[in-house]
């Protein structure tokens, strides 16, 4: 199975969200960023700061970027405030009052090419991904899901999902962004989340779309 959304007006796009169960129902929220310059401008970003560090050090048999590294940029930061926006109505728990009830814990970047792959896991906690490039397929095997990217593409997956992406055969790039997003539970996070948000609307007055 594989999941592919229409053609739809860059501002005019639907809000989506899919029921699975197999063998239990999880709700996976998708969509389509409508910004292919914003696209580029991350995925750049992630070639240029790809760290030595964590290659090969995670479920990631490719390379990252440092875990947090784009918490703050003002690039990811239009994206997720586009993905509360869209998503409050078919997704109200998790996009609901976002940052009051959310703290996005880990944000970066991987690229994988020829021979690299990312080894089954999960996170127990909420996981986003913007697709930047084609590529491998996602592949979800509890729910017999294959997600395949294409660049605009995200998705947003609760805690606990199984996924993994067979080793790379073409001489290729892929390119994603990641998102950890756990519960806010101190006054601490509230401030900061208030911060990155109050600062996201900001520099979206300054950012070309």
């Amino acid at each position: 199975m594989s999941i592919e959304l229409l053609d739809t007006s860059p501002i005019l796009q639907p809000s989506s969200s899919l029921m699975v169960t197999y063998p239990k129902t999880v709700q996976i929220t998708f969509g389509n960023y409508p910004y292919p310059d914003q696209i580029e401008n991350i995925k750049n970003e992630i070639r240029n700061n790809l760290t030595e560090e964590l290659e090969d050090a995670t479920y990631v048999r490719g390379k990252m970027t440092p875990w947090n590294y784009f918490i703050d940029n003002p690039l990811t930061t239009k994206f997720i405030n586009h993905c509360i926006n869209t998503h409050q109505g078919t997704n109200a728990e998790l996009f609901r009052h976002f940052y009051q009830k959310h703290i996005i814990q880990n944000l970066w970047g991987i690229e994988l090419g020829k021979g690299d792959r990312v080894d089954i896991h999960q996170h127990f906690i909420s996981h986003g991904l913007l697709y930047l490039t084609e590529g491998n397929p996602l592949i979800l095997p509890e729910l017999q899901v294959e997600i395949t990217p294409k660049a605009g593409d995200y998705y947003f997956f609760p805690p606990g999902i199984k996924h993994y992406v067979d080793e790379v055969k073409a001489d290729t790039k892929r390119y994603t962004l990641v998102i950890n997003i756990g519960p806010n539970i101190s006054d601490e996070n509230w401030e900061r989340n208030k911060r990155i948000r109050d600062k996201g609307k900001k520099e979206e007055g300054k950012l070309k779309v």
